[in-house]
């Protein structure tokens, strides 16, 4: 075993852990949807193995049906002019990942299949 790479499953562990606890990668998302920004009071993802795909030379990262649910915020800033909303569905989607160090990587950007049109 060469020290110097890091393991195939390794980084795929990383990488599902950070897509389950960094927020700021779920805020991206959700900032970026129709019809308009969301705030996000709580969230959690539920990532099966054996659906999430590492593609280690192109840095790309494919998964299909985790389950994302969230509490989230609509409209105004302020508590009294804001909605909440509870979502939750099956979503597809692909990122990126970089390498930051010989034993860490990184999820840079997620694109995620999903439809937060509430008015669908």
């Amino acid at each position: 075993k060469n020290n110097n790479i890091m393991e195939l499953e390794e980084i795929r562990t990383q990488l599902m852990v950070q897509m389950s606890t960094d927020v700021d990668l779920w805020s991206d998302v959700f900032s970026n949807t129709n019809p308009g920004n969301y705030g996000i009071n709580d969230w959690d993802i539920s990532i099966n193995d054996i659906d999430f795909y590492v593609d280690i030379p192109n840095k790309a990262i494919i998964f299909k049906n985790i389950l994302l649910t969230a509490d989230l915020i609509l409209g105004g800033s302020r508590n009294e002019d804001s909605i909440d909303f509870k979502y939750n569905e099956i979503a597809n989607g692909k990122g990126v990942f970089d390498f930051i160090s010989k034993n860490k990587v990184q999820i840079s950007k997620l694109d995620i299949d999903i439809n937060l049109d509430l008015y669908k």
